[in-house]
């Protein structure tokens, strides 16, 4: 089934700091997460998915984890447990509160590559250099 977009959360919740708060906006990461435009992103893979069954996970998360793990040359384990150990990753990937667990099985950045193809990447680099 096609992803369901974050909830946008506009209250703060008690004791949890928001990313956009504490992330430098100076920061490359938090200026390629500025720059892309998710929801074109977004419309783009829909028609990857079908319009029944489990929600997928967000194409935003899926994205920057794929960015991150090109960026520094880690492996799909590697980029998944250390994303919960930095908040610039979880900004990029769409995060609005610190998250203490990583987001995904290690599995999911595989078969969601399987899924975008080539075609996919491509729609990908183009969003990252414009």
């Amino acid at each position: 089934m096609r992803p369901k977009k974050p909830k946008i959360q506009p209250q703060d919740q008690l004791f949890q700091i928001r990313l956009n708060v504490v992330c430098d906006p100076a920061n490359s990461l938090v200026k390629l997460a500025d720059q892309i435009d998710w929801d074109d992103l977004d419309e783009q893979f829909a028609t990857l998915f079908s319009t029944e069954g489990r929600p997928a996970i967000a194409t935003r998360m899926m994205v920057g984890l794929t960015l991150l793990q090109s960026l520094y040359s880690l492996s799909e384990d590697d980029v998944v447990n250390r994303w919960a150990e930095n908040p610039y990753w979880q900004y990029l990937c769409g995060e609005t509160f610190f998250q203490h667990q990583p987001p995904i099985a290690r599995s999911g950045l595989s078969k969601w590559r399987k899924r975008i193809s080539s075609h996919g990447m491509e729609a990908l680099l183009q969003q990252i250099l414009y």
